[in-house]
């Protein structure tokens, strides 16, 4: 047994520990070793305790197979922004903004608007700015094509190139 497998099998075992009821399958087994070759250790130990403080529901005093598998699939997402929380303190608001956005459109791709929103960010778009953004639109494409006009607008590339002309 390698070090990845020992370190999947350990963490496991913290799962079961976690949730005694739904040990991991063959599939989930893969998927947390893929987890565990991307984020420490101990940040998909914090990740798990966290998924499964969030998401387990219980019914007649046991935690639901399907909730188990909804904390479980959370907990790479969970190790992603806890992450990015770490080298970004604005991360939290633009999670927030993404909230609205999921509450205003419904059905978009969440993590790709974060991307944009990360990047606008980091382009300089203040916060306020994308909120009032996130607000205004009525539509996902009008908001993604209107952050992605913000962002080719104000990345470097441009900026040089119309301080050429």
């Amino acid at each position: 047994m390698n070090n990845s497998d020992q370190e999947t099998e350990h963490l496991s075992n913290y799962w079961l520990e976690l949730i005694p009821e739904f040990p991991l399958g063959r599939g989930d087994l893969a998927k947390l070793k893929s987890i565990a070759n991307k984020y420490p250790h101990e940040e998909v130990k914090i990740a798990m305790r966290i998924a499964v403080d969030q998401y387990i529901i219980y019914q007649e005093n046991s935690p639901t197979y399907e909730s188990a598998q909804h904390a479980f699939s959370k907990i790479s997402g969970i190790c992603r922004n806890r992450i990015s929380e770490k080298s970004n303190p604005d991360f939290p608001k633009l999670l927030y903004i993404r909230g609205i956005l999921k509450n205003r459109f419904g059905n978009f791709d969440e993590k790709f608007s974060l991307d944009l929103l990360c990047w606008a960010h980091r382009l300089g778009a203040p916060l306020e700015y994308l909120t009032e953004q996130a607000k205004s639109e009525f539509s996902w494409t009008k908001w993604r094509n209107a952050i992605i006009h913000d962002i080719d607008t104000h990345s470097p590339e441009n900026t040089s190139k119309q301080n050429q002309t």
